[in-house]
């Protein structure tokens, strides 16, 4: 398996909101409940995850099933992570190893921005 990715893989996060309240809050500027199907991965597909946060929020993105490891510049000094924090205006990579088969949940781990549509289901195959 190498330890490069195979290919990238980009997500915007957005809000509508009305005041502090999200009224819609989306990946790619679509809800969840807008979207079609799954993102697919390929069962030990090395990929790029590029997350970029459009709002003035901070978004707690978290997968399930597959670590998340943080490129921070540092070599080999690559922090796993579940949760990756995405501040606002930042672009955050990480490398993923799809090496979970099934259906897995990848949502903004603020629960109400999670109900407003900032969720999507991977799916490993």
């Amino acid at each position: 398996m190498s330890l490069y990715p195979q290919q990238s893989f980009e997500l915007t996060q957005s809000l509508n909101q009305c005041g502090q309240v999200p009224i819609g809050a989306q990946f790619d500027g679509k809800k969840f409940s807008e979207v079609t199907g799954p993102i697919h991965f390929e069962k030990d597909e090395r990929l790029r995850l590029i997350l970029i946060n459009d709002t003035m929020m901070e978004h707690p993105i978290h997968l399930h099933g597959m670590w998340m490891e943080l490129e921070n510049g540092q070599g080999e000094l690559i922090p796993r992570k579940h949760t990756v924090n995405v501040k606002p205006g930042e672009r955050v990579s990480a490398l993923i190893t799809a090496d979970a088969e099934g259906s897995w949940a990848f949502h903004c781990h603020l629960l109400y921005h999670m109900d407003a549509g900032m969720f999507r289901v991977v799916q490993v195959s």
